[in-house]
Order: structure tokens, then sequence, then C-alpha cells
């Protein structure tokens, strides 16, 4: 199907193969086609409503849902199982590749290619790994800059596989940079393209501010079974996740969860005793997207860990580690700042630490929850777990 957007007469069906899970928390994960992803607290309602073809307008209309909140919790519940090829368009045997726009979107692709670093770095990586004669296959081409590179540095051959709207594009800038006799484009996800023939290099940059969000692990893995010769070269070859204990300010906090001080606040403001909100019961570990410049002013108590050392010629799809670190210097161990390292070739590599990032396009990942005060000399645990489809991380009490 063409459309890259869900309308009201949508017609979605099931796909005919997917495993759910649902565990005791109401948390749940499918995987399809080899992919594993986290799904919504409405993932069973939906699948059961498209158990055969129907309208997505007729879905929303019969769902029981009990606030405008649920509502919009089941519509990114059905995008996100859509997005994911679970829900597809039905009689095509296919999906709608971008049903939030997110990757036809303009200022997604500007906010990349302004990160000159990540950018460059790329270019210089692929320009070192590929030789003459290489099939080169970039996995979310987005507007295909690295797929003209892997061209312009000898490749034999480049497929470019980009899932949304943006495949017409990209195949415009290979025209554009002469390259479109060398470069393919196919429109779709990897994990469901066959290519002509294997390829001797992959290149993708499917990776978020949380590095493994993207699901650049099951593109990997899929990659080595089914698209890539034995041997293939990886960019990036290796990816290793750090975390740092850091103290988190109450301001910031304020804006994150709840609070003593903000639901005083509210308190006041509206006439109404908001403090159950910030009772114990409420409390553990979440996650949250920070600036740049938001990471660089938080306390760091710990020296940084390495939580995951990637291999993605070779990747694991699951992991779990405690790291003990030493607190460095006294404050309230109340948050995890995790970023990641890149290696995308011999001598090239990126950085998302706060102290070395410089204008990324990438956000940094606070893990923050109950705040303990801890010692200089204290020791404490990090704890990291990824079970394929999220990640958790949190300190030890």
């Amino acid at each position: 199907m063409s459309a890259t957007l869900l309308g009201r007469q949508t017609l979605l069906e099931r796909a005919p193969t997917f495993t759910l899970t649902i565990d005791s928390a109401g948390d749940g994960t499918a995987t399809v086609d080899g992919v594993s992803f986290a799904v919504g607290a409405h993932a069973l309602e939906a699948l059961a409503a498209f158990r055969e073809p129907r309208q997505l307008g007729d879905v929303v209309d019969c769902a029981r849902v009990t606030s405008a909140r649920d509502l919009a919790d089941l519509i990114a519940t059905i995008m996100n199982l859509v997005e994911r090829g679970l829900l597809r368009a039905a009689g095509s045997g296919g999906h709608i590749l971008d049903p939030r726009g997110q990757w036809t979107d303009p200022r997604t692709h500007v906010a990349m290619l302004d990160d000159v670093a990540r950018t460059s770095a790329f270019l210089a990586a692929i320009q070192e790994t590929v030789r003459e004669d290489d099939v080169v296959v970039d996995i979310g081409t987005g507007t295909g800059v690295l797929a003209v590179a892997a061209a312009n540095a000898g490749a034999r051959k480049t497929y470019a596989i980009e899932a949304s709207a943006m495949a017409s594009t990209a195949a415009a800038l290979c025209v554009r940079n002469g390259v479109s006799d060398r470069v393919e484009v196919l429109r779709g996800w990897s994990s469901r393209v066959t290519l002509p023939e294997r390829a001797t290099v992959m290149v993708t940059e499917t990776l978020g501010s949380d590095p493994l969000e993207e699901h650049i692990l099951s593109i990997a893995l899929d990659a080595k079974k089914r698209l890539l010769v034995a041997g293939a070269r990886v960019i990036p070859a290796e990816l290793r996740i750090y975390g740092v204990v850091v103290e988190v300010p109450t301001l910031m906090l304020e804006r994150l969860t709840f609070t003593a001080e903000n639901t005083a606040r509210w308190t006041l403001a509206y006439g109404v005793d908001f403090s159950s909100l910030a009772d114990p019961v409420h409390e553990g570990w979440a996650r949250a997207l920070i600036r740049d410049a938001d990471a660089r002013t938080l306390l760091q108590l710990s020296e940084p860990r390495e939580l995951w050392r990637i291999d993605l010629a070779n990747p694991s799809l699951t992991h779990a580690s405690r790291q003990r670190t030493e607190i460095v210097r006294a404050g309230n161990v109340g948050g995890v700042l995790v970023y990641f390292e890149a290696t995308l070739s011999k001598i090239t590599s990126i950085s998302t630490a706060p102290h070395t990032s410089t204008g990324s396009h990438w956000q940094t990942t606070l893990w923050h929850g109950p705040a303990a005060l801890r010692s200089k000399g204290d020791i404490v645990e990090m704890l990291f777990e990824f079970d394929g489809a999220r990640s958790k991380v949190a300190v030890a009490p």
C-alpha cells in the first residue's frame, strides 16, 4: 500500500503469524517477522478487533475506552502495530510503512543532516571500509546520502532500503548525483526485503537517542541471516552503552515526574489535594530524554561504566548486567545517564557522551528513580536489562 498515513477508512488486518506476550505488569512484547518490539496495554484488544479486515474508524468507534487519554493510548497502540507490520493493509499482503509520517517529515532529515559530525563520520567510515566490487546494503537510507557515499567509494552495487515515502527522495538524490546506475532503492522494511545478491558490506544508521530503540539489533541479526555474505563488514561495527550515576535536581524532576514540590503547587493552584500522586507507591525507575545542554549540567556521582558492548556483526538480542561502581562525590543518587559510543570503522567513531557531544541531533537518555543520599566511597550497582524490545536501567537499592 502506498499511503503513508492512517485514515478512518483504512482497511487493516492482522499479520498471518506473530506472537504476543503480556507479563504480570501488563507490559506487552510482540514478535513478527523475527523482530520483537514493545506494545501498549490495548494490543490484545486491537489484535482481537482486527481478526477480520476492518476499517480503522469502525474499530475506534466500537472500542471499550473510558477517557480521552484511554482513546489516545488505543490509537497509539494501533499505530505502533501498523508501523511494525503486525497490522497491515488488508488484501494487499502489505502494510502501511510510515503511519505517523515521522520518516517522511523533512524536519527529521534536516536535523540529521544538520548533525555534521554524525553524517561526516559515517561518510568517512564508508570511504574507509568500502572497496571496489563490494555490494553494499544501506538499511534505513532516508535521504540516500549514505548510499551515494557507498557508490562514490567504489561499490559495484548498493541496495538502499527505506520503509517510508523517502524512498523516492533517495532515488532522486541518486539520479542527481549520477549514481543511479549503481544504486537500487528498495522500499520496505529490511526484514521483508529480499536482495538479488548478498551484500559484502552493511551500513545502517538506525540508532536512536536510546541506541536500541530503532531495532538496530533485530535489523543486524536479520541482515546477517538473509542479506549478507559470511564475514561481511558492518558499519557501525561495534556499539558500547555506558551509564553514569547522577544527581537529578528537583527542578528537572518536576518536569519529569510527580514530586512533593509540583503536587503542592497544583494543590495551591486548583484547590485539590494532589499529594497522593507523590506517594511512594508511584515511585520506580522511568526513562526520559533530555537535551545535551541539560545533561551536561547534571552532577556526576560516579565514573562511567560500560553496561553492554555489542558486536553488530554477531549481535545478541538480550542482555542483563550488574555493574558495581564507586561513588566519587557525595550526593543524592537518583538517576543514571545513559549514552553510547559507536565504532564505525577502524579509525572512525562517534559518541553521545554529554561532555564530548557537540550539537548532536540525538538527545540523552536519563533513567530516574527514588533518590538515596550516598557518601563518597560508597559502592552502588547499576542494573541494565534489554529483553529484545526495551531497555531498563536502575540503581540497586
